[in-house]
């Protein structure tokens, strides 16, 4: 290293685990890559930081990390709280 001066060294283009799989599902890598670090930068997971600011839709997330793992992705309804649902409806989709 000179003085003064930063090492040259080559710097990741890995993406987290939580994230990567994206880049599979048609997301840039370069997008993913910073909203990662804006995500580490701000304290939270990539993940939070992609689904919180609206940067990835939560049913394309869900939908790709399905195919990722090859399961079936089951869309279930959106419920509401004004929706008087019973406990026992609920109990059926717990694992």
């Amino acid at each position: 290293m000179r003085q003064g001066l930063a090492e040259r060294r080559s710097q990741s283009t890995a993406l987290p685990i939580e994230i990567g799989f994206l880049a599979h599902h048609g997301h840039a890598p370069e997008s993913l890559h910073q909203a990662a670090i804006l995500a580490q930068w701000t304290g939270v997971s990539a993940d939070e930081f992609l689904l919180k600011h609206g940067l990835v839709d939560e049913n394309a997330f869900y939908r790709a990390l399905a195919a990722e793992l090859q399961m079936p992705f089951w869309q279930l309804p959106a419920c509401q709280r004004q929706h008087n649902i019973p406990e026992a409806s609920w109990q059926a989709w717990r694992p």
